[in-house]
C-alpha cells in the first residue's frame, strides 16, 4: 500500500505532468518530482502544526468542506465580479503555511524551474485528497494530526527518499524564517505592500477603461512583470515572502472595493504600502518602487487606446500618463 506521501505524489499522473511540462517548458520526469516534494512539503507543514492540539484543530478544520471549483469555474465567477469564497493564495497557504511563497521560491531555484503554477494546482487537490482519507477512517483532529505525523516521520526516515527529504526541509526552514521575517510586520501592513501593485494596475484601468479584453490585457501583464522583476528576490525577504501566489480572498475583495471609488483609496494603498516599505524593509524600497512603477508603465501600454478595430490607437493615452505620473509620486 502506497504511503501517504506517496498517494499524494501520484495525484500528478503522467499524463497530467506532460501537459503541466508543456506549459512550464520543463521535462515531465521534474515536474513529476516537484509534484513529490510539495506533496510532501504540505504534509511536512500540517504535521508540525498538528504537533500541538489546537494546530492539529486548525489543520483539521482548514480540510476543504466540499469540493473546490474547476479553474474554469473559478475564471468565470472571478469575471462576472464575484469574490470567490477561497482564492489559489488562500489555498496554498491552507496547505503550505504563511511562508508558502519563500518555500515555493526556495524550491523552484533548487529544481530550476517555477514550481509556483504546480504548488497553485495541487495545493487544492492535497487538501481534498487529505480530506478523503479523513473521512474513510472517520478521523477527529486529533487522529488527522497523528496521520500526518506518522506520514512524514515514513517519509523522512525511508532512504529512497533522502534526497528530497532534504529539500523540503530545507524549504521548511525557509518558510520559518520567513514567517519570522513576516511577524515584523502587522496584517494589514503585508496586505497593503502585497495588493500595492494591483491597485496601481486597477489605478491605470480606471483611467482609460478599455473593457473586458483590455483589462484582462492588463491583468496579464501586471502579472508578468510581477514575476520577472522578483524571480531573483531572495526567498527570506519580505517581497519574496509575499509575492508568487496571487491574492488571498480577503485581499481581493480589499482591492475590488477600492476601485469602486474614484481611485483615491488606490494611491492612498500605493504611498502607505510605500511608506511601510520605506521603515521596516528600506533595502527593498528599490525594488519595490520599480515593481509598481513597471506594473503601472506595462499595464497601459497593454492595451492601444483610440482608434479602429486595433488601428490608429495610441499605446499610452493622457489620461493613464497622468495616473502613471500620480503613482510615481505616491511611491517616490
Amino acid at each position: 500500500m502506497n504511503s501517504l506521501i506517496e498517494s499524494l505524489g501520484a495525484l500528478v499522473t503522467p499524463d497530467i505532468a506532460k501537459k503541466v511540462a508543456k506549459h512550464l517548458g520543463v521535462d515531465a520526469g521534474m515536474v513529476e518530482k516537484g509534484a513529490k516534494i510539495l506533496g510532501a512539503l504540505a504534509v511536512g507543514n500540517l504535521a508540525r502544526k498538528a504537533a500541538h492540539p489546537s494546530g492539529a484543530s486548525a489543520a483539521f478544520q482548514a480540510l476543504p468542506q466540499r469540493e473546490q471549483p474547476g479553474l474554469l469555474s473559478s475564471l468565470l465567477t472571478a469575471l462576472k465580479g464575484d469574490m470567490p469564497d477561497e482564492t489559489a493564495s488562500d489555498r496554498m497557504h491552507a496547505m503550505f503555511g504563511g511562508g508558502a511563497n519563500s518555500m515555493v521560491s526556495a524550491l523552484s531555484k533548487k529544481l530550476g524551474f517555477n514550481v509556483g503554477p504546480l504548488a497553485a494546482m495541487l495545493a487544492p487537490l492535497v487538501g481534498q485528497h487529505l480530506a478523503k482519507a479523513v473521512k474513510q477512517k472517520s478521523l477527529d483532529a486529533g487522529g488527522f494530526g497523528k496521520m500526518l505525523q506518522d506520514g512524514f516521520k515514513a517519509f523522512r526516515e525511508d532512504p529512497a527518499h533522502a534526497e528530497s527529504a532534504a529539500l523540503v526541509d530545507a524549504a521548511l526552514d525557509v518558510g520559518d524564517q520567513a514567517e519570522h521575517l513576516r511577524a515584523r510586520f502587522t496584517p494589514h501592513e503585508l496586505e497593503e505592500v502585497h495588493i500595492a501593485p494591483m491597485a496601481a494596475c486597477a489605478f491605470i484601468a480606471k483611467a482609460s477603461p478599455s473593457g473586458l479584453s483590455g483589462s484582462l490585457a492588463e491583468f496579464k501583464a501586471a502579472n508578468r512583470v510581477s514575476m520577472e522583476l522578483l524571480k531573483d528576490a531572495s526567498p527570506i525577504s519580505l517581497l519574496g515572502s509575499l509575492f508568487g501566489g496571487g491574492l488571498s480572498s480577503a485581499e481581493a475583495a480589499e482591492l475590488k472595493r477600492e476601485a469602486q471609488g474614484d481611485g483615491q483609496e488606490l494611491l492612498r494603498t500605493i504611498h502607505e504600502s510605500a511608506e511601510i516599505v520605506k521603515t521596516k524593509a528600506p533595502a527593498e524600497m528599490d525594488t519595490f518602487r520599480r515593481l509598481v512603477n513597471d506594473v503601472a508603465r506595462n499595464v497601459a501600454e497593454a492595451t492601444k487606446e483610440g482608434g479602429f478595430l486595433g488601428f490608429g490607437g495610441r499605446q499610452v493615452s493622457d489620461k493613464e500618463q497622468a495616473a502613471m505620473e500620480r503613482i510615481a509620486a505616491a511611491v517616490a
